[in-house]
């Protein structure tokens, strides 16, 4: 059984009454406001490193990188 995205409750949340291009634009606006309020320290070793883990885990990946590299 294939489940359907239901849209209509994701509008409700956000109290749009119809899926339509204007409540469409109106969400997107909503969710980038919501996206831009949140706390964003916890985001920043993401945003300004390439890696998330431990140290152990960016070498290794290093490693892997320059090999693939040499082949």
């Amino acid at each position: 059984m294939a489940r359907k995205l239901r849209v209509d409750r994701l509008l409700g949340e956000y109290r749009i009454p119809k899926d339509s291009v204007a409540g469409r634009e109106v969400l997107e606006q909503a969710v980038e406001a919501r996206r831009g309020a949140e706390a964003g320290a916890e985001y920043k070793a993401i945003r300004r490193g390439w890696c998330l883990g431990e140290e152990s885990f960016r070498k290794e990946l290093l490693a892997q990188m320059t090999e693939r590299r040499v082949m």
